[in-house]
This record gives C-alpha cells, sequence and structure tokens, in this order.
C-alpha cells in the first residue's frame, strides 16, 4: 500500500501525554521521557511528549505511520500503576480529556483536516488515581511500578527487553 501524502513510511510517533505538575497525571509523559533514551538508536521512532489538549494533537500525529500514545486514565478499577492497551473505540473507557475532547476524536478531526493520519493507533492508559493537587512528584504507588510500566512498554510494543530499568537512575519526578 502506498504512504499518503506526508506519511513518513514504517515511522512510529511514540507521544507522552498528561501534566507534569499533577504529579501521576504526569506519568505518560514521564514514561514516554524515560523510553526516549532507550529508543535513541531506533531510526524508526519518534518520541515526542505534549501537555495539550486532544484537539492540538492532529498537527502532531500527522505523517506518522502508528501511533502509540501514553496517559494516564483512572477507570477506578484497577490498581494504580496497571498499564492498560486502550480500545480507542469503547466510550466507556476513554473518557473525554479535562478539556472535553477524547482521544476518541483525533483520527476523524485529523482526516476532516486533511492531514494523513497514522494507520495504526494504539493507546496506552496507566491507571492512576485522581490527582488531587499540583507537584511534580509521582505517588508512591506509581513510582513503585514505574520501571515495569516502562518494560511493560517497551516489549509490547518495540519488541525489546531493556533489562532492569532503575528507578532512581531515570525517573525525572525524583528529587536529586
Amino acid at each position: 500500500m502506498e504512504s499518503g501524502y506526508g506519511e513518513i513510511p514504517g515511522r512510529t510517533l511514540l507521544l507522552g501525554l498528561g501534566n507534569p505538575i499533577l504529579g501521576d497525571d504526569g506519568v505518560g509523559w514521564a514514561v514516554v521521557e524515560l523510553l526516549s533514551g532507550m529508543l535513541e538508536h531506533r531510526k524508526d521512532v519518534v518520541t515526542v511528549t505534549a501537555s495539550v489538549s486532544p484537539v492540538r494533537l492532529p498537527d502532531t500525529i500527522s505523517g506518522f505511520d502508528r501511533l502509540v500514545a501514553v496517559d494516564s486514565i483512572t477507570t477506578g478499577r484497577f490498581e494504580p500503576g496497571t498499564l492498560l492497551e486502550v480500545d480507542i473505540g469503547h466510550a466507556d473507557v476513554l473518557p473525554p480529556s479535562q478539556h472535553h475532547f477524547s482521544m476518541r476524536s483525533i483520527p476523524g478531526l485529523t482526516r476532516a483536516l486533511g492531514l494523513p493520519c497514522p494507520r495504526t493507533i494504539r493507546i496506552y492508559g496507566i491507571e492512576i488515581n485522581p490527582p488531587g493537587e499540583y507537584g511534580t512528584e509521582l505517588s508512591p504507588a506509581i513510582r513503585a511500578r514505574f520501571p515495569l510500566i516502562a518494560e511493560e512498554l517497551m516489549a509490547a510494543e518495540f519488541g525489546e527487553n531493556p533489562g532492569k530499568i532503575h528507578r532512581e537512575e531515570n525517573l525525572r519526578h525524583e528529587q536529586d
């Protein structure tokens, strides 16, 4: 199949979403930031972190063949730190963002704008408790699972086992 206008064949965008000043809400951002260093050798993967409304994402995702997005999610059905692959078509699993715009709407909006949309879109949610206050620290529950979340995502999406990830050396939310 030929690539559409502007598409980068075989290129994957690993997109970390969240607000890094809202504690656990920034876990998607933090995971992608960690994986960015581990994926430097991969010319087919671009990593981006963003703290924006999903309505601003079409420009970011346009032109990639594959999108892997990582964000926090609050379902109340799983332990904090659980990595979930989210079906973009299920309305009950993907609630609207704080900006009242769901990730589910992104492919349609991207196409409506005449932009090439990734053929494959994978969304991962990391279960968190609802953020209650401002702060750049991840909660103890998320911090404890952080290395495992990164390893699980790396293995699932890139077929690589990075080995043990040491939280103390790599977790940007911890104080020096």
